[in-house]
């Protein structure tokens, strides 16, 4: 009769930095959205500073759907489901072959993990290209740096202690 299935938190009850860094790339990512990734000077009149939220809804806004949708999905939605998504690994018990499936959907959500910080750091560079306009990095952009290699760092680890969890498991 085969074991029943163990979450990775029983598994590994005193590994306390796997939670730890969930919950710290989430709140990354919350600020991260949040605050200014931005700051656009035109001329010498008019600043504006945005956050990858306000730039989604000015999107919207303008009547770029698509664009809208796609950073949206990218730097918002994605991100938002990858931790749902490594949050339910750690915490539900499941059986090996259901963990590995969850470990190759997680990995290759990553693969997609920098796309988000590419987006912006691209806008940076092609809104700087304008005479007219002033462009620099605001504190926005590298705290969400930060939460997207958080994220992947912690599912890295995690995915060595489910692989090392299932070796360990019995036939």
């Amino acid at each position: 009769m085969p074991p029943p299935p163990a979450s990775l938190l029983k598994t590994y009850p005193r590994r306390i930095d796997v939670p730890l860094g969930i919950v710290g790339a989430g709140t990354l990512l919350g600020v991260g959205l949040a605050l200014p990734v931005m700051s656009i000077k035109r001329l010498v009149f008019w600043k504006d500073d945005y956050s990858i939220i306000a730039g989604v809804v000015s999107l919207w806004q303008e009547g770029y759907f698509v664009l809208g949708t796609i950073i949206g999905a990218f730097s918002v939605v994605f991100p938002a489901v990858k931790l749902g998504a490594m949050i339910a690994l750690w915490f539900t018990p499941m059986r090996e072959d259901a963990r590995r499936r969850y470990l190759r959907w997680l990995a290759a959500l990553g693969r997609w993990s920098m796309l988000d910080v590419f987006v912006v750091a691209l806008t940076i560079v092609l809104t700087r290209a304008n005479a007219f306009a002033d462009v620099a990095p605001r504190a926005g952009l590298y705290v969400f740096a930060g939460a997207v290699v958080l994220t992947t760092i912690v599912s890295v680890e995690m995915e060595r202690l489910a692989r090392r969890a299932g070796k360990a498991a019995p036939p």
